[in-house]
């Protein structure tokens, strides 16, 4: 059974792991949490600015795409959407309901959803958290990362609840629902129907061979890499608190280095229920 932590319990781990990275006190006030409508958002997220969000005016060229952190897309802040130039494209970890109205009532603009792995998602979450600190499964860190993941006491949400709800909605006209790992398999396969979703029509093979080539691990590091040299805060936008990359492997089935097999049964157990409702298999063999 996952264990559920206090409150006191959560901010005591906050500590620990802003003290192991030398963040100060008053820069570390800014992960402090807070419960809004039943979801456990960061100072980053406050109330006023989610009830804000769900009454932006979209447009009909708003593309919004959604993923649970650390599915693989770097999300840029929403207030920077306002003023954006059309069309607008932002990513965002916003669980369906903190979404804008005239999105989610099918209004205006249309919504791309990234479902990843789940254990991959834990992974990638504590190789991204612990990974430069030193931090080892010894420290109770991943013990502590896997029994929150769990009870879903995480940051925007249960990824259960996440995915589930755009799942839920997946056959709305202008949501188009996929996962990291199709991507991964095969490309194309996604990005035609994706193109014919947002365009009207499919992407030649030319044009669908650029848009996989420029959007490949490869490219997006070498994106960072030339962004950190050309910018003295350049790694304030390419890595966490200046040190991790946001940006890590992209590849599938890490989470094989850190499952135990108890862990492994217990993760296996919890989703099974979770998802029971669902109507299909979270592929994350």
């Amino acid at each position: 059974m996952a264990i559920h932590y206090t409150q006191e319990q959560h901010d005591q781990k906050q500590r620990e792991l802003a003290k192991l990275f030398g963040i100060p006190e008053e820069a570390s006030a800014i992960a402090k949490r807070h419960d809004f409508e039943g979801v456990m958002f960061t100072n980053t997220s406050p109330p006023k600015s989610l009830l804000e969000i769900r009454d932006w005016e979209t447009k009909e060229d708003d593309v919004f795409v959604a993923t649970y952190p650390k599915s693989d897309f770097k999300v840029p802040g929403h207030e920077v959407y306002a003023k954006m130039d059309s069309p607008r494209i932002t990513v965002t970890h916003l669980p369906w309901q903190f979404l804008p109205k005239q999105l989610t009532e099918g209004k205006k603009g249309k919504i791309i959803y990234v479902m990843r792995n789940p254990k991959d998602v834990l992974a990638s979450m504590s190789r991204f958290t612990f990974g430069s600190s030193g931090i080892d499964k010894e420290t109770k860190m991943w013990e502590y990362a896997l029994n929150t993941f769990l009870t879903g006491d995480m940051n925007y949400g249960s990824w259960f609840d996440h995915v589930g709800n755009y799942w839920k909605h997946r056959n709305l006209d202008n949501v188009f629902f996929t996962t990291y790992e199709e991507l991964k398999r095969d490309f194309q396969a996604v990005a035609k129907p994706l193109s014919k979703f947002l365009l009207g029509k499919e992407l030649d093979e030319e044009a669908l061979k650029a848009v996989e080539t420029n959007s490949s691990v490869k490219n997006m590091k070498k994106s960072y890499d030339e962004i950190e040299k050309s910018k003295p805060d350049g790694k304030l936008i390419t890595r966490a608190m200046g040190a991790n990359p946001f940006i890590q492997k992209g590849v599938t089935g890490t989470w094989k280095e850190f499952f135990t097999v108890a862990e492994n049964e217990l993760f296996d157990s919890v989703c099974k229920e979770k998802i029971a409702e669902w109507g299909f298999d979270v592929a994350y063999q």
